[in-house]
């Protein structure tokens, strides 16, 4: 073979290539995630994913898409992590428990009641009422309870019943499960083991004061926190009577 058709085919063979490289599709090898559509090799990604290949939510988002109207279940099977659905606003309230599996959760009023108030009732055993732990969202029965047995006024359950906050009129008295778990996460975030205004971790706003729960202790007192001792862990038995500060929950479901 000469050198002028040797330089010739490696001319054709070059140009060949050129063709088919020209003509081959450069999304074939991408794999766009999350409902990610490929745009020239490069991965455009909806709403709410980023990364090259829109393989991570954005995390950024959270509270946008709660506020338009996502639910705390539909964001966790979108791959959100439980703890990062905690603390943010929803529904009237700052979430503090959310059941992954039920889609249910709890969620704090963003203020305290805006006066003080007792258990009441103080000599009477409402009845179907304990101190001890129980089940997330059970202050929601025990606030019915009290209102059922007891007809004072502006006792902390009535004042709770009748409480319309945020367009939500559903907020119950929290048992003393409820408001450790509700302080843990909305008063300390981790960051600090006693109640202080202004802090980081106290999105909540909790002051350094008494408050106030629904589990009865016996037929003249109750338990209730005070925040103002050193440590998160101060409850103490109160008196019906001895009026304290309230922050009111309401529950949630998907």
């Amino acid at each position: 073979m000469s050198y002028m058709k040797f330089a010739s085919s490696i001319a054709c063979l070059i140009f060949i290539l050129l063709v088919q490289s020209s003509c081959s599709d450069p999304c074939e090898e991408v794999n766009c995630l999350n409902g990610g559509i490929c745009i020239e090799g490069d991965c455009d990604c909806p709403d709410n994913f980023i990364g090259n290949n829109c393989e991570t939510f954005d995390f950024s988002k959270i509270q946008q898409l709660l506020d338009e109207g996502s639910t705390p279940k539909e964001l966790f099977d979108l791959g959100v992590p439980r703890d990062s659905l905690l603390r943010k606003t929803y529904d009237g309230g700052y979430i503090f428990n959310f059941d992954t599996i039920q889609g249910s959760g709890l969620l704090a009023a963003t203020e305290d009641l805006p006066t003080k108030a007792s258990f009441g009732c103080p000599g009477f055993s409402i009845p179907g009422i304990s101190p001890f732990i129980q089940p997330q969202g059970t202050g929601e029965l025990y606030t019915q309870l009290i209102i059922e047995n007891c007809a004072e006024a502006d006792i902390a359950a009535r004042l709770c019943s009748d409480l319309i906050l945020n367009g939500k009129d559903d907020w119950f008295l929290p048992t003393f499960s409820e408001t450790l778990d509700m302080v843990f996460i909305l008063g300390l975030g981790d960051l600090d083991d006693d109640i202080v205004v202004g802090a980081p971790g106290n999105i909540g706003n909790f002051l350094p004061e008494k408050y106030l729960t629904c589990s009865q202790q016996e037929s003249n007192r109750v338990v209730a926190f005070d925040f103002s001792l050193e440590g998160i862990l101060n409850s103490y038995e109160a008196t019906k009577t001895e009026k304290m500060n309230v922050r009111p929950v309401r529950s949630f479901d998907q």
